[in-house]
């Protein structure tokens, strides 16, 4: 008789089986990982863009020379500041 060499089909269904599971497994870790980075990017595109705007209305209102506050029709103030070499902003 000859031995017998190779795998059964019951051994090569429980391999594919167990790679499924771990692939999946590390695949979905892997996505919330990416979901993650996407949050904390546009978290830090929003900061960005606020602290650019404060340091803008920080530096405008340094230069200012006037500052007044008018108001509209649509009862709705605006402020107003006057720099030395600028016009009405």
């Amino acid at each position: 008789m000859r031995k017998k060499t190779g795998f059964t089909l019951i051994e090569l269904v429980a391999v594919i089986a167990i790679t499924g599971i771990v692939s999946v497994v590390f695949f979905s870790g892997f996505a919330k990982t990416v979901e993650v980075y996407i949050a904390v990017d546009e978290e830090s595109k929003i900061s960005e863009t606020g602290w650019m705007t404060v340091e803008r209305i920080a530096r405008e209102l340094r230069g200012a020379t006037e500052v007044t506050v008018l108001q509209f029709k649509t009862g709705v103030p605006k402020l107003v500041f006057l720099r030395p070499s600028a016009a009405i902003c």
